[in-house]
């Protein structure tokens, strides 16, 4: 019998992307770090380094004032 073993980054776990995904979203509507952490269980430090690391590309997706859905 052979077993396969795959490594993974633990932002490239498949069920890890849909947390990161999340938090972000969160963020962008207005949340604090800290918020974040009480409704998703990932650090606060955890996203504030996500947040950090895609700069002006979140500055960018955040919705403007007076913008409307």
């Amino acid at each position: 019998m052979q077993f396969e073993i795959k490594f993974y980054a633990l932002s490239e776990m498949p069920r890890y992307r849909g947390y990161k995904k999340r938090c972000i979203k969160l963020y962008l509507e207005g949340i604090g770090f800290r918020g974040i952490k009480c409704l998703s269980g990932v650090s606060n430090i955890t996203v504030r380094r996500w947040v950090k690391k895609r700069g002006d590309d979140i500055e960018r997706l955040r919705p403007q004032a007076g913008e409307i859905d």
